[in-house]
């Protein structure tokens, strides 16, 4: 296996279970992003390509079998990525594809697992369902928690652009779905951020691991 600068054990546990599956399948996998060039910090997504022939139980048990999922969304822009938060903080952005392109191959990215690579003009992923992979998925209230894990996560790694960034788009959906304009926000992120927080958990029903999870979160330094 390709060496890798893990920030912690738990991404490598995460690579070693993902390439394993790959090999017993005969699917290629890819790294991209921070980890495979060897600046990720525990609060890093884990970015992957995935190719070759899958049917729809092997995306789940790709999903569910290495940790209890706390949040399931599919990305809007690019459209059909799996973003994936374990309960464990593990996040994963799961590319699910039907081809590979040759900028998935240039030297900043690893490919951990080799089952042939057939190069396309295009990319072309699975489709996917969310309710395949997430019965009880609210858009609304899904899509600003995994914003939030995405901000805060930039925030906790000292990229304040790219947390207040988050925090910008974060404001833009909640005016969206709901009135925040009674919120006194200071343009702090994390105060902003908890207010938002905080009047979610006003408007929706959120599971008790849910909210463990994202307390723990905002109250990280």
């Amino acid at each position: 296996m390709i060496e890798l600068n893990y920030p912690s054990i738990l991404f490598r546990e995460y690579i070693e279970y993902i390439s394993n599956y790959c090999k017993k399948y005969n699917l290629t996998l890819i790294l991209k992003g921070s980890l495979a060039v060897g600046k990720a910090s525990e609060y890093s997504d884990i970015d992957l390509v995935i190719f070759g022939d899958l049917e729809k139980n092997n995306i789940y048990e790709i999903v569910y079998n290495f940790n209890n999922p706390l949040l399931i969304n599919i990305s809007t822009n690019p459209k059909g990525m799996l973003i994936i938060t374990y309960e464990n903080n593990i996040s994963v952005d799961l590319d699910v594809r039907k081809t590979i392109i040759e900028d998935d191959i240039n030297q900043n990215n690893k490919i951990l697992v080799n089952n042939g690579i057939n190069l396309s003009e295009s990319i072309i992923r699975y489709e996917l369902n969310i309710l395949d992979y997430c019965k009880d998925h609210s858009k609304e209230l899904f899509e600003i928690l995994k914003l939030i894990i995405k901000g805060t996560n930039k925030y906790l790694s000292n990229n304040k652009t790219a947390a207040n960034d988050f925090l910008i788009e974060i404001k833009e959906k909640c005016k969206k779905y709901f009135c925040i304009e009674e919120l006194n926000f200071n343009n702090n992120y994390k105060h902003d951020i908890k207010l938002i927080y905080n009047d979610l958990l006003t408007k929706y029903e959120i599971d008790n691991i849910k909210q463990k999870y994202f307390n723990k979160l905002l109250e990280e330094k």
